[in-house]
């Protein structure tokens, strides 16, 4: 278990950093044409997708829940790959594809934070990362062709919160794994 965290908070660190800065873009221009939207969230879900198969990968025998991360990756993958294929998608199947992202990837957040997560703050945490991303998720899909800036600062408050929440819980991680291997070097 500590090589798991040892090896694998870094990750979840570059997850908060990508959502952190993808939310800052999404503040700081919002006036981006729903073309280039559609790219930088196709990036990011790319990413997110990967590094949710990396992470599945690497806890196929530490937590219980590592299939749920690679479904999600998956599904991350194909939508990212999709969005790419076809840069000029009508806002409101991007919207659709967005709020459905959001809300799987809050669902399997909660689940999984539920299911293998054994530190009480690193849990809330998780739970807190997972309800704001169905939160984003629901006011995605109830909206799908309001105006373009009240979505894209949907996305980065997201993007913002959920990113430091991530970037929060690495470094929580971290500290773990190096109280642990304290502890291993005692005895």
């Amino acid at each position: 278990m500590k090589g798991f965290i040892r090896d694998l908070w870094w990750i979840l660190l570059l997850h908060g950093i990508v959502l952190l800065l993808f939310g800052l873009a999404m503040i700081l221009w919002p006036g981006l044409t729903f073309v280039s939207l559609s790219l930088l969230f196709s990036a990011y879900v790319l990413v997110s997708g990967v590094i949710n198969i990396l992470v599945a990968i690497g806890a196929i025998t530490a937590r219980r829940s590592w299939f749920l991360r690679l479904l999600l990756g998956i599904v991350e993958i194909g939508v990212g790959v999709y969005l790419l294929k076809i840069p000029g998608l009508a806002l409101s199947i991007f919207v659709l594809a967005v709020g459905a992202i959001f809300l799987l990837q809050g669902i399997f957040t909660i689940i999984a934070s539920i299911a293998d997560t054994r530190d009480a703050g690193m849990r809330i945490l998780e739970i807190v990362s997972g309800i704001l991303g169905i939160i984003a998720g629901f006011i995605v899909l109830e909206n799908p062709v309001t105006g373009g800036i009240a979505f894209v600062w949907v996305l980065g408050v997201y993007g913002l919160i959920a990113g430091t929440i991530n970037i929060s819980a690495a470094l929580s991680l971290r500290h773990i794994a190096n109280e642990v291997e304290k502890i291993a070097r005692r005895k």
